[in-house]
């Protein structure tokens, strides 16, 4: 099982498995963590967020900006604003990573005033999902916020003007698209602004990061494979109760009952529960 493309790759390429037998199935974490946050519009998001919310229907981009170093942070930041300062309207919305001092905040500021950049807003406490469904598209280097931000159905931006892959190469993974310039960055942004679908790849293996159904795939396979070995289930017990023929595998599959189970329980959390961003 792989959460994305780029995880399959790894099985088949480097660990050597068949790729009949890998199969993308998204990420239960990432879909319990977006629970909250599914189905909640931009115009909703915005309202919860003071600094957004009055500026109406004005474009926003946000940038999930890490803790890289001041040099590397301020080149990417600086990237984004030269970007959004060539488009009419245009503003850039900073969602700065928890670990991020205010020296990180005050080098932003700084950068702005060089460039006579005023369409800034940097937002320390709002929270990530919110921030992400409130703005039209989402940059950052390769903070997970990326990932969360194309589940959620947003164009993705990679800025990454090194010449090496992230960390965490979001494009390798098939969900952002990389801007090595503010040239290039401005052209991207400027392409979602005409056609918001415009980056959101529809490959099908890409969609199980979107659709919200990772735990019903994984729990799925691990109870269709028991099923295989000849582990018996009885659907006509309460909670779906499992047989097994030896205790140890009764616990495994029990447990993965549980865990879907609890997963499907996260549909009730309300609107706008999320996690740190990371």
């Amino acid at each position: 099982m792989a959460i994305d493309p780029y995880s399959r790759h790894v099985f088949t390429d480097f660990l050597g498995k068949p790729p009949s037998q890998v199969t993308v199935t998204g990420s239960p974490k990432l879909d319990s963590d977006l629970t909250g946050a599914r189905g909640v519009s931009r115009d909703e998001a915005r309202a919860r967020l003071p600094d957004l919310a009055k500026l109406g229907q004005a474009p926003i981009v946000l940038l999930a900006s890490q803790p890289l170093g001041l040099d590397r942070s301020s080149e990417i930041a600086e990237i984004a604003m030269a970007a959004c300062a060539g488009i009419d309207g245009l503003w850039l919305a900073i969602k700065p990573h928890p670990n991020e001092t205010g020296l990180y905040l005050e080098q932003y500021r700084r950068i702005a005033a060089r460039l006579g950049f005023r369409r800034l807003i940097i937002m320390p406490d709002a929270r990530i999902h919110d921030a992400v469904t409130a703005s039209d598209m989402v940059a950052t280097y390769f903070s997970t916020v990326g990932l969360e931000s194309f589940a959620l159905r947003r164009p993705v931006l990679c800025i990454n003007p090194y010449a090496s892959s992230p960390p965490y190469d979001l494009v390798q993974t098939g969900i952002a698209k990389e801007v090595k310039d503010a040239q290039s960055a401005q052209r991207a942004m400027a392409e979602c602004l005409r056609n918001p679908h415009a980056l959101l790849q529809s490959d099908p293996e890409l969609e199980a990061i979107r659709d919200g159904r990772a735990s019903d795939r994984v729990s799925g396979m691990i109870l269709a494979a028991a099923r295989d070995y000849g582990y018996r289930t009885d659907p006509s017990q309460p909670s779906f109760y499992v047989r097994a023929t030896s205790a140890a595998a009764h616990r495994v599959i029990s447990t993965v009952l549980a865990a879907r189970d609890l997963a499907r329980a996260f549909s009730d959390r309300k609107p706008g529960e999320s996690r740190q961003q990371t």
